[in-house]
């Protein structure tokens, strides 16, 4: 493992937290898990509360890797695909997530472990359940939560929250995140164990 994610890990342990199932870090308070995986992460939501006094908003797991780390949202978007009020309102809670999970990172994690946040990269996953017919609406209802509404089903991928994957201008640095990706949730166990 790269020497400065040795580091965060290190920290985040000696903070006396530990590794969860991805199966437990999907479940929604006492509801159903989005994901049947076994494979483990920290709860970025714990560690993000005790950061601050009111907490911020935060992804629900931060999977650390050898060379990159993960923040991962699991998401039930289903019961709000159909109402505009509720999507936007889903959108806007998604963009704090990403960017007050970027803060806490930044601010609170690379700070206090003396961590070079410029050596490795970061990345941020959004996970949602699939639908009756998987990849074309799962497609749709992500486009409907992406910044660009009107982007094609097929560039989804390249165009949701496509603020938070922006360089600075002039350089090829990364303002937020080095991907924003959007994963339905019959692919995500052999596409995280799949992540280096």
């Amino acid at each position: 493992m790269n020497s400065e994610l040795e580091k965060i890990d290190n920290y985040i342990k000696g903070l006396g937290f530990k590794k969860m199932s991805f199966s437990e870090l999907s479940k929604p308070g006492k509801g159903v898990p989005l994901v049947a995986d076994e494979n483990t992460a920290y709860c970025f939501d714990k560690i993000s509360d005790g950061c601050y006094e009111a907490s911020l908003f935060s992804a629900d797991a931060l999977l650390i890797k050898p060379r990159r780390l993960y923040l991962i949202e699991f998401k039930h978007v289903k019961p709000m695909i159909g109402d505009e009020k509720e999507r936007e309102i889903l959108r806007l809670k998604l963009f704090l997530k990403m960017a007050e999970s970027f803060h806490t990172l930044q601010n609170h994690l690379f700070i206090n472990c003396d961590a070079d946040s410029s050596r490795f990269e970061k990345h941020f996953i959004l996970v949602t359940e699939h639908f009756e017919e998987p990849l074309a609406t799962t497609f749709a209802a992500c486009d409907r939560l992406s910044r660009n509404p009107a982007a094609p089903a097929g560039d989804v991928y390249k165009d949701s929250f496509g603020k938070y994957r922006q360089q600075y201008k002039n350089s090829k640095k990364k303002v937020y995140y080095d991907s924003v990706d959007i994963w339905a949730d019959f692919v995500f166990p052999d596409k995280v164990a799949k992540l280096k």
